[in-house]
């Protein structure tokens, strides 16, 4: 959510088909659905974006973190 707090594996609505390009590395990707304006131009209401779960950021990434019950979208930079 962008703005709105929601558990995304336990609201599972749909499979979409990735590239392999888009999905290298160990780790698993997961699409989430996008609420709210918080990242607004970036990420509009209703978009799908293509995450990679980590347990790290990348300075001067894009990240979802779930801090408590709390999940949140930000930009990071260190």
């Amino acid at each position: 959510a962008a703005g709105l707090s929601c558990f995304a594996e336990t609201n599972i609505t749909d499979y979409e088909p990735v590239s392999k390009n888009d999905v290298r590395g160990d780790e698993p990707f997961v699409f989430l659905r996008v609420v709210g304006d918080s990242m607004y131009p970036l990420f509009m209401e209703g978009d799908l974006v293509l995450v990679r779960c980590q347990s790290s950021v990348d300075s001067g990434s894009y990240a979802v973190v779930m801090l408590h019950v709390f999940v949140y979208s930000a930009w990071y930079a260190r």
